[in-house]
């Protein structure tokens, strides 16, 4: 056929009869351009014309290099010939140099590099015009470089590496399913969880299948030494109960795509868009690499942290094993043999696996046959790379949704179930009997996923056997193994392998009892008679610890630098009492087993002493025996959504039931700790403000918990513009310019010539937490936006708490329009609109005004301010300084003037209740606390504190030493 043309390149003749009779002949002309002659009924000759036009259209050249250009055909030169009946005309074609911008209904333009649209032509009628182009089902996928249809989290999807199609909407009649496409633009990895739009609701794949499909929507958006492989399942049960994140979680299967084109179709390669074309098995490696599992063995109580390459080819290798099995009733369909697969060039090495998978050899390896071809190595484990992948997501989306969790317990999935390609999966979960020693805390949050079985061998073992006692890793002991080299990538990612302790990631350490990497003391003749060996194992421990710890020297990691095991060390049985979660009772994994270990026996263990027998006594005894005199810390707050601030910010949650011995007590409590400290929070009683109110809280509180050296009063107030504040700031009470911290304004006496004094000066706090003011202060290190990672913390659990996004609005003093309680009405007094500072308040330190008084009133605001100095006015502190010593801290939320809304409350809130957070993090209770902190204040406030004028009139030194004596030895009231 070739030669033929080359010889006739001057004219070619093309001869073809349609079914109606109509005939075609096509020529090629010197001038290169294409003749068409038809013969034949009007609507047959139109219909080629039109054909012809399409094709000339379609198939043409685009002018730019990348975006979507417009081609419009167009006919001219209409010439009628002889004989009648004759016409001639010419066909031309215009593109439209200007790029198609992007608009509604045009994501599909990124699927492309450079794609000409034809204009002009009718398409099918759809509901809704404007919505996208409109393509078979799998060319769709085609494009996307993909086969399969995903189900995820309840919607259908269709995904590729860094392409992903969403089915956002169903429209009837004529079932057409409107798509929506989102991709990373450099051709990375994009995830499940990056699409934040809804997903069409009641789809099956039977729909999607048979459908209507237009792409469109909206415009943006030695390792391995031992291991065995013949793996049994886990026989652990599912998780039940809202404290598991994966109560309610499962994976399907991908299904191929049945509709669509029933002709085959191919992809051009200029055509492909750049960030599709980049797709290849080798960052799909990449990517999963950089995660990590715990392989768990339930039945020897043992793991390990595996890196996502070493774990995809464990899974295949299990899985190959269990086609051949004799077991297996469908063991002769399958034609793999072992023998022809190519290992790596260094076996039992961190990045064997990386050379084992990316080996064309071994993924060409035909496992069994099919209709359509072999099925190959490759197509296994691309199956096992996808249940991988969605498994990863939801384990991000779950730690993401719930946050950390102090229990001792492992959830994750079978890992036989994945190898086996069981449809659908389903979470496991695993309560564990004794202490991890913190290492569930590091998997949490490096959002490891745990993989479930029994019999896993050995997955790491020492080149050099150290001892017979360390020569495998210990079973029935909660051990976790990790080679130095993934911990080296994780604290690359997430930590700090420089610091002193290092940094396994963010808020986890790695602390060394004693040395790793020597040899075991059992190999000194002093010991080696009486059989003692050393203990390796390592600790994770939250950064908050840190100062609890003994200080050691950093450990010398090296490359290659073999493996190290994390659990229980009996060098931290004291630190792990302080440490292990104080939790309700009810919620507590396995109960009765902790009950048991309290009793006066002690727990059986293995001969191996990994300090873990007797000490449990102590440990549980300590969890579940806390009293009211171990709360150091007392926070109140006025209204119920200030104190859901300050609970979302817990790290633990204590147990409520030494709450029932109280007597007298009608205040309800909220128990924890933040950082090392033990904290207990109440709140007003609803719909009563003021300082009375609030005195009578805090009088319960300082009698029932009657150890608390530091004293928070934390919630909103109105702000002084004229002082810089914007709502959302921070204002934390302090003494300043001769100002006492707070003042309350409304208590005083008139005198002769009708001038109010104000007499109402309180006392300030204990003098360390002004010194932990003073360093906060400091802190060359602080971030620059310090109270950020708590504000997420807060949002992530309650949204509402988020940057509400509104107006900041300041008014003239003057202005006595009352205003929306939520939005506001505008009126001609606005003549300011000061800019907010998402998510990055400011922190000002300053005095409080406090009064019985709701302030809406900017001059009177303004005038109070001007001759005291405040910084804010709110409604407790008054109260809550008579019967304590307390620190105020007050989130903007209103100016005190006809604006006065509660539009700003949820987030102002949140930022005093981070500023607290922050605040607790560099404060440190000294031990002769009792000694330094005053004791309740007189009930008569004109007496406590002397006013502004007379603050320095003493003169005489011989009662000033009185008074600092009386003040020592905690006697002396002001």
């Amino acid at each position: 056929m070739r030669s033929v043309f080359w010889n006739s390149i001057l004219t070619r003749i093309f001869l073809g009869t349609f079914l109606d009779n109509a005939e075609l002949t096509i020529s090629l002309q010197r001038s290169s351009e294409l003749a068409a002659e038809a013969f034949g009924t009007a609507h047959s000759i139109a219909e080629i014309g039109q054909q012809l036009a399409w094709l000339g259209t379609a198939l043409r050249s685009s002018s730019c290099d990348i975006g979507v250009v417009a081609c419009i055909p167009s006919i001219s030169n209409i010439r009628t010939l002889v004989p009648q009946g004759s016409i001639s005309y010419r066909l031309g074609f215009t593109v439209e140099e200007e790029t198609i911008p992007l608009s509604n209904g045009q994501c599909w333009h990124s699927m492309f590099r450079n794609p000409v649209v034809v204009t002009g032509y009718p398409i099918p009628r759809r509901p809704t015009i404007g919505t996208g182009l409109e393509l078979p089902l799998n060319m769709i996928a085609g494009l996307a470089k993909t086969k399969y249809i995903q189900p995820f989290n309840g919607g259908f999807f269709i995904k590729g590496f860094s392409t992903l199609l969403i089915p956002t909407k169903k429209e009837e009649p004529g079932g057409i399913l409107i798509w929506h496409m989102i991709y990373n633009q450099d051709g990375d990895r994009i995830s499940y969880l990056e699409n934040d739009i809804p997903v069409a609701e009641g789809l099956n794949i039977s729909e999607i299948a048979t459908g209507r499909h237009i792409l469109g929507w909206c415009s943006k958006a030695e390792y391995y030494a031992e291991a065995r492989y013949d793996i049994k399942g886990s026989r652990l049960p599912k998780p039940r109960g809202t404290h598991y994140a994966l109560e309610k979680v499962y994976i399907q299967g991908r299904q191929i795509i049945k509709g669509g084109s029933p002709r085959p179709f191919a992809l051009g390669k200029k055509d492909i868009a750049f960030h599709i074309s980049r797709e290849n098995p080798v960052k799909r490696l990449e990517w999963i690499d950089r995660k990590f599992f715990i392989l768990w063995d339930e039945e020897d109580k043992r793991g390990w942290l595996v890196n996502g390459c070493g774990t995809l080819l464990h899974l295949l290798r299990t899985s190959l094993e269990s086609n051949g099995d004799s077991t297996n009733k469908f063991h002769f369909k399958f034609h793999f043999e072992k023998g022809r697969m190519e290992e790596a060039s260094l076996t039992h090495k961190i990045d064997s696996a990386v050379q084992f998978l990316l080996n064309d050899n071994n993924l060409q390896q035909e496992i069994y046959r099919t209709k359509d071809g072999n099925f190959r190595v490759e197509d296994r484990l691309d199956d096992l790379y996808d249940v991988l992948e969605k498994i990863i997501e939801h384990q991000i989306h779950i730690t993401e949704r719930v946050g950390s969790n102090d229990k001792e317990y492992l959830e994750g999935w079978d890992f036989n179930d994945l190898a086996t390609c069981e449809d659908p999966l389903y979470p496991r979960v695993s309560i564990f009997k004794k202490p991890s020693g913190g290492w569930i805390d590091f998997a949490r949050t490096i959002r490891a996923v745990t993989l479930f079985g029994r019999g896993f061998g050995e997955i790491i073992l020492p080149e050099n056997t150290l001892c017979s006692q360390w020569a495998t890793l210990p079973k029935e002991e909660y051990y976790l193994a990790a080679a130095v080299d993934d911990l080296q990538e994780i604290m690359k990612k997430e930590g700090d392998q420089y610091a002193n302790p290092m940094r396994l990631a963010d808020e986890i350490i790695w602390h060394t009892p004693m040395a790793s990497f020597e040899k075991c003391k059992c190999q000194k003749k002093k010991y080696k008679l009486k059989g003692k060996h050393s203990d390796f194992v390592q600790a994770a421990i939250p950064a908050k610890l840190c100062n609890m710890l003994p200080s050691k020297d950093p450990v010398q990691l090296q490359k290659g630098g073999g493996a190290v095991i994390f659990g229980n060390s009996k060098k931290l049985n004291r630190v792990w009492e302080i440490l292990l979660p104080r939790t309700d009772e009810e919620t507590l994994p396995d109960l009765d087993f902790i009950r048991s270990t309290s009793s006066e026996e002690p727990p059986s263990s293995p001969s191996r002493d990994s300090g873990l027998g007797s000490s449990l006594n102590t440990i549980f005894t300590y969890t579940l025996s806390l009293t009211c005199r171990d709360y150091r810390v007392g926070i109140v707050c006025a209204l119920p959504k200030e104190l859901l601030a300050v609970r979302a910010l817990f790290d633990q949650t204590h147990s409520r039931e030494l709450l029932s011995s109280l007597e007298g007590d009608i205040n309800q409590y909220a128990l924890g700790q933040i950082y090392p400290h033990n904290v207990v929070a109440a709140c007003l009683p609803s719909g009563e403000y003021g300082t009375n109110a609030a005195a009578i809280i805090c009088s319960h509180m300082r009698r029932s918990f009657p150890k608390l050296k530091i004293c928070l009063l934390v919630g909103i107030g109105g702000g002084v513009p004229s002082s810089g504040l914007r709502l959302g700031d921070v204002v934390v009470s302090q003494q300043a310019k001769g100002f006492p911290a707070v003042t309350q304004y409304d208590l005083g006496k008139f005198l002769h010539d009708g001038v109010f004094e104000i007499t109402g000066y309180l006392q300030r706090p204990p003098q360390f937490i002004m010194i932990a003011i003073s360093n906060l202060a400091s802190d060359p290190e602080l971030p620059c936006r310090p109270l950020e990672t708590y504000l997420q913390d807060i949002a992530r659990k309650h949204p509402e708490y988020g940057y509400p996004n509104h107006e900041d609005p300041l008014l003239t003093p003057t202005c006595s329009h009352d205003r929306d309680s939520r939005t506001g009405i505008q009126c001609d007094c606005l003549v300011i609109q000061s800019h907010p500072r998402p998510g990055n308040p400011r922190i000002h330190y300053g005095p409080i005004g406090s009064g019985n008084i709701l302030l809406k009133n900017a001059e009177k605001r303004d005038e109070l301010a001007a001759n005291r100095g405040f910084l804010c006015f709110e409604m407790e502190a008054a109260g809550a300084m008579n019967t304590g010593d307390f620190l105020v801290i007050r989130g903007i939320s209103d100016y005190c003037d006809a604006s006065k809304n509660d539009t700003w409350q949820e987030y102002a809130a949140a930022t005093a209740a981070a500023y607290a957070k922050l605040l607790l993090s560099k404060t440190t209770i000294p031990k002769d606390a009792d000694a330094l902190v005053p004791g309740p204040a007189t009930t008569h406030p004109r007496k406590r504190v002397p006013t502004p004028e007379s603050m320095n009139s003493d003169s005489n030194p011989t009662k000033k030493i009185r008074r600092k004596k009386e003040l020592i030895n905690g006697d002396m009231h002001i």
